[in-house]
Order: structure tokens, then C-alpha cells, then sequence
């Protein structure tokens, strides 16, 4: 037989102390608790049970997986050849839920539009946890209810590990995430960390895919191309032939070579055909410059842009009659400076962001 008292009582753990077995002069083999919210438990049925030894020394033992505001009954036992004897029925009651404890799982697999993160619930507060996830923002402290600039993620219920996938990003972008859950008693939140998305070439952003990226994270900037050309057969400029003034070749030129060329001709060319693209958001787009159409030969296998195996358009003028061009499979990499204008080449819209 054994007795036990209750001690150290929260909302999900108690201590049971003091527990004094006398062996009935067999040999104790197996000693312990069980509690069960219904009296008198057993070592067949109850809610817990706990295995602290054998002999007849005192023992201690841990009541965990408790439930909040609610009465348990707990008694000592103790088993030797003859069978198992127990104790008194003493019963508690544990105390009112509080929220849960979590921590937040640092941030990883980081692109320009998503990232991976999630938690791990490590106690439910005494009350089973209804929802968890991680919120983001782009402002410290997001909460269930406010996420400015970012989101929310809902991974299940209950206690344990979950992951959490967060989407819709913006690149170059400083977020702030953490886990939550919910029980009844609230919500409470993990440990807040901070992240910072990345562009890299071949990323899929902004209507396009991503050819070029200059900056460190946060402050990234680059150009993106269209995903397909806009044409296989253009003229550059239709008759009469005269010099716009897009003589820009430099990355960062293409735009206002472009705004030159259609200031002198608003349509039917390979600029105005550029500039009237759209991807349904974005209306910024252009004809690359010779710098910028180079760059899209340089990673178009790196990028997947796709290029056709012909000769494209460059915005850069090099006199009233010519342009650049530049040979993607036929002549790779050749930029010709005496191309005529009203030669029919692909083209290929780009912006920068």
C-alpha cells in the first residue's frame, strides 16, 4: 500500500510527493501514480500512470498532459508477486487554462516571393490548441488580426512541430514573422525573427523573369523580361528614316530610348510594340538597350527567357539609317552596328524594377 499528496499544481502539470509504499513482505517490483478524472484509477485504467521504481523508498513523480479547470483523482500503487495495491484516492483540481507556449522555427528557402518557416507548440496552456501557424509583416509584431504588408498561415491544431509556407512577397523586402496558437484562453505568439527576401536571375517577379540584379538584399534592383517575344518579324522604324536621338546603350537606358523612338513614331515599330505590351499589371515595359539586350543573351539559359534562335532588337540608334541588333543562335553574341532600320528582327518587351 502507499499514499501520495499534491503539490506544484498549474494548469497542465502537478507533483505527487511523499509517497510511502509498505511491501506487505513481498518484494515491490513496479511503484508509481495513476490519475484518471473519474475516482479510484488503475494501472489498466486511468488518464496517466507513472513507473518510479521498485523497493519501498520514497518517491516523487510528475502528473503531465493535464488539462486546465479540471478535477483529477490520483493514487499511489505498488506491485509485488501477490498483485498490485493502491492508495488513497486524493483528488485536485488544476488551475484555469493560460495560452500556450511556442517557439517560432527560423526562416529559410528565401526568394524573391516566398520563404519557409513554422513552429513548435510545446504546451497547449491546458486547453487543446484550436489554431497555429506563423503571421508576417513588413512591420514588427504582426498578431492574428493584423498583418500590414504580409499575411497569415493556419497549419492545424494541437501540440507539436508544424511548417509554414509564406507566399506572396515582395522582393528585396525586410519582413518580420512568428508563430502563434490559440486556445481558449488567447493567443499568444513565438519568437519574432526578421528576413529579407532575395532576387536572383531566373526568379519569376514582377510580370516577367528576372536577367539582371544589381544591390544587396533590400535594396535590389534589376531589369525582368517578358516571358514571350512580342513579335518574330518588326522593323525597327518604318519610312521615312530619322535619327530619334535613342542613342542610350548603357543598362539603364533602354526606357528613355524608347520614350525617344515612339516620340517620333507612336506605332508599328519594334519600341512602340514594346512599350504597348503589358502583362496585365504591370505598363512600364520596353525595347531593351544594346547593353541590356546583351544581358539577355548572357543568361538566357541561366534565366530560361527562352529566346528564339534569330536576332533581336536593341532600342540603341547608331545613325538615321541603323540600329543595333543582336543574334541570339545566329551569330550568338554578334551586336551589329549597321543593322538597317526597316529590317524585320524579333523583339523581346523589358522592364526594370
Amino acid at each position: 500500500s502507499g499514499s501520495c499528496t499534491i503539490s506544484a499544481v498549474t494548469s497542465t502539470t502537478a507533483s505527487s510527493g511523499g509517497n510511502t509504499i509498505t511491501d506487505g513482505g513481498a518484494s515491490i517490483t513496479a511503484k508509481g501514480i495513476v490519475w484518471s478524472t473519474s475516482s479510484n484509477p488503475t494501472i489498466a485504467l486511468n488518464a496517466g500512470i507513472t513507473s518510479d521504481g521498485t523497493g519501498t523508498t520514497n518517491y516523487s513523480s510528475g502528473l503531465t498532459g493535464l488539462s486546465g479547470s479540471t478535477t483529477y483523482h490520483v493514487r499511489a500503487y505498488a506491485t509485488n508477486n501477490v498483485g498490485t495495491a493502491y492508495g488513497a484516492d486524493v483528488s485536485f483540481t488544476t488551475n484555469a487554462p493560460v495560452a500556450p507556449t511556442l517557439s517560432t522555427t527560423a526562416v529559410s528557402s528565401i526568394t524573391a516571393n516566398s520563404a519557409s518557416s513554422g513552429g513548435n507548440v510545446t504546451d497547449n496552456g491546458g486547453a487543446p490548441v484550436t489554431a497555429r501557424g506563423v503571421v508576417w509583416s513588413t512591420s514588427t509584431g504582426a498578431t492574428v488580426l493584423t498583418q500590414t504588408g504580409g499575411g497569415i498561415t493556419t497549419n492545424g491544431t494541437g501540440n507539436g512541430s508544424f511548417s509554414s509556407g509564406l507566399t506572396g512577397l515582395s522582393g528585396s523586402t525586410l519582413y518580420y514573422v512568428r508563430a502563434y496558437a490559440t486556445n481558449s484562453a488567447g493567443t499568444t505568439y513565438g519568437t519574432e525573427y526578421t528576413f529579407t527576401t532575395t532576387i536572383s536571375v531566373g526568379d519569376t517577379y514582377q510580370g516577367g523573369t528576372v536577367f539582371y540584379v544589381t544591390g544587396s538584399p533590400g535594396a535590389q534592383h534589376g531589369l525582368i523580361a517578358s516571358t514571350a517575344d512580342q513579335s518574330a518579324s518588326m522593323a525597327w522604324y518604318t519610312v521615312p528614316l530619322v535619327v530619334t536621338g535613342a542613342s542610350g546603350t548603357a543598362i539603364g537606358t533602354g526606357s528613355a530610348n524608347t520614350t525617344a523612338i515612339t516620340g517620333h513614331q507612336a506605332s508599328g515599330n519594334a519600341a512602340a510594340t514594346a512599350k504597348a505590351y503589358t502583362d496585365g499589371t504591370y505598363h512600364d515595359w520596353y525595347l531593351p538597350s544594346q547593353n541590356e539586350l546583351d544581358q539577355m543573351y548572357q543568361q538566357n539559359g541561366t534565366a530560361n527567357l527562352n529566346m528564339l534562335s534569330g536576332t533581336y532588337w536593341s532600342s540603341t540608334e547608331t545613325g538615321q539609317n541603323t540600329a543595333l541588333a543582336e543574334g541570339f543562335g545566329v551569330n550568338p553574341g554578334q551586336q551589329s552596328g549597321a543593322t538597317s532600320k526597316n529590317t524585320t528582327l524579333a523583339l523581346r518587351a523589358i522592364r526594370s524594377f
